[in-house]
């Protein structure tokens, strides 16, 4: 027909419009969905997550680090402090050139020589978490950082990662050891400082052994560096994980470069402490199933947390007096405030 009919037909047409989209669409919606995407997107956020994975992941990277210990035949640790800083840099120089040949991310430092713990050796992960042994003159460790394949580095894919860059250390270094090239590059090392004082028979008739033991692994996450409120999951702040709905997306007006300026203009008020910090604001609320006022914080943090306040439905209060006053005025203030 050439025009739309008066009354819907009882059964589908034998001869449908081949035109697309409608010029006249209908004003109430369908009972499924179109198989094309909408030449005219909502504006609003959706109500649930998206099916798909965003587009600007957070980066969570996994830090490996691999330890190991060398020894000398030379009585090092009987050395002045000038010299022994010498063999210091004579060593770590040599380390480097075998543990770390050409890999951009390895890194390799000394965390102690004869029991003395170096600089960078306090600011290294294994400062935190390996156990050295003392016998040993020297100590390093030599860390490498790779972006995961899963959020938790947990794939069978991070998991074979960690053992190849371990591996691949372990090896290079007990090969270099083993075949006296370690020796021979340090002792060249050793001679080139003999003009700053370090004694050039140190690098006559040398022997070095050493050990590498097993890694260490620590999991980090790198933000997007853009904040968005979040009204999906309703936790009351901003979130950097770069999953933003597309609306957000394609404005700017939802995008900060910090987390305070995305709280302050999206959660001021009672609300912005709670936005600063996700642990809760400190501040009071009334548990209503408890029929007193809490403490906004994690169960368990202190005798009166009543666990995280609902940012939206729970208004926050400085003192337990002036919620109970507030939202429980009908309860005896002996009965309202938490003990």
């Amino acid at each position: 027909t050439s025009s739309p009919t008066q009354s819907p037909t009882k059964s589908p047409s034998q001869n449908p419009t081949t035109a697309f989209p409608s010029s006249s669409p209908t004003k109430r919606p369908t009972s499924y969905p179109t198989s094309t995407p909408s030449f005219s997107p909502t504006t609003e956020p959706t109500t649930t997550p998206t099916s798909i994975p965003s587009m600007q992941p957070s980066i969570v990277e996994e830090t490996v680090a691999t330890p190991g210990s060398l020894s000398t035949i030379k009585d090092v640790c009987s050395f002045t402090e000038a010299e022994l800083d010498l063999f210091r840099n004579a060593t770590l120089t040599t380390i480097r050139v075998f543990a770390c040949p050409e890999t951009g991310s390895c890194l390799a430092e000394l965390t102690s020589v004869c029991g003395q713990q170096t600089e960078n050796g306090r600011r290294s992960l294994s400062s935190r978490h390996l156990q050295e042994e003392q016998t040993w003159q020297v100590n390093y460790v030599v860390t490498e950082t790779f972006t995961c394949e899963l959020s938790t580095c947990s794939s069978a894919s991070d998991t074979a990662t960690i053992s190849a860059i371990s591996d691949s250390i372990a090896t290079r270094m007990t090969n270099a050891i083993d075949s006296k090239s370690f020796v021979a590059v340090l002792s060249k090392n050793i001679l080139e400082f003999e003009g700053s004082g370090l004694d050039p028979s140190l690098a006559i008739c040398l022997i070095v052994w050493g050990i590498v033991n097993a890694p260490v692994t620590e999991v980090s996450v790198q933000g997007t560096g853009v904040f968005y409120p979040d009204w999906e999951f309703h936790s009351g702040t901003c979130l950097e994980d770069g999953n933003q709905p597309l609306y957000m997306k394609e404005s700017g007006a939802w995008s900060f470069d910090n987390l305070e300026e995305c709280c302050v203009q999206h959660f001021g008020g009672w609300n912005m402490n709670k936005c600063m910090n996700v642990k809760g604001s400190g501040l009071w609320y009334v548990s209503y199933t408890g029929g007193k006022c809490v403490t906004d914080c994690n169960e368990g943090s202190g005798e009166t947390c009543g666990g995280l306040a609902n940012p939206h439905s729970d208004d926050l209060f400085t003192n337990p007096r002036s919620c109970c006053k507030s939202d429980l005025f009908w309860v005896y203030l002996e009965f309202c405030e938490a003990e």
